[in-house]
C-alpha cells in the first residue's frame, strides 16, 4: 500500500476519475466510459455519458484499510451509506449540477 507505483497510480486515478458529492468521494471506472446517462439527464440508450460508481468508493476503503488509514475507511464507508436510496444501492449516481426536472442529484442515484 505503501509503494511508489501505487501511491503515482492513486493520485492520477483521483485526478482523472475521483469526483466529490455531499456525501463524499466517487470514481468513474475509466476515462471516456459511455455507459451512462446523457448530459441532460436523458436515460442511456447505447450511448451516454459513465457516472460514478459507489462501488469504486468501497474499492478505495479496502485500500484505505491496506494502507492502515482505518479513519479514511470508516469515512468512505459513511460516504457509501450515503449513496444508499430506499435501501438499495445504486450501480451509478449523478455526479455533475442537480437537474430537478429529472430528478437527478448530485450524490443520488441517476436511475442505472
Amino acid at each position: 500500500a505503501k509503494d511508489p507505483k501505487i501511491l503515482n497510480t492513486i493520485k492520477v486515478i483521483d485526478a482523472k476519475l475521483k469526483v466529490e458529492t455531499p456525501h463524499g468521494p466517487c470514481w468513474h471506472r475509466y476515462n471516456n466510459d459511455g455507459y451512462g446517462e446523457h448530459e441532460d439527464g436523458s436515460a442511456f440508450d447505447g450511448t451516454g455519458i459513465g457516472r460514478a460508481w459507489p462501488l469504486l468508493t468501497g474499492e478505495r476503503a479496502h485500500y484505505e484499510v491496506a494502507a492502515g488509514n482505518i479513519k479514511g475507511a470508516q469515512a468512505l464507508m459513511n460516504t457509501m451509506e450515503g449513496f444508499a436510496s430506499h435501501e438499495l444501492f445504486p450501480e451509478q449516481i449523478w455526479d455533475t449540477n442537480d437537474i430537478v426536472a429529472k430528478n437527478l442529484y448530485l450524490g443520488s442515484h441517476s436511475g442505472s
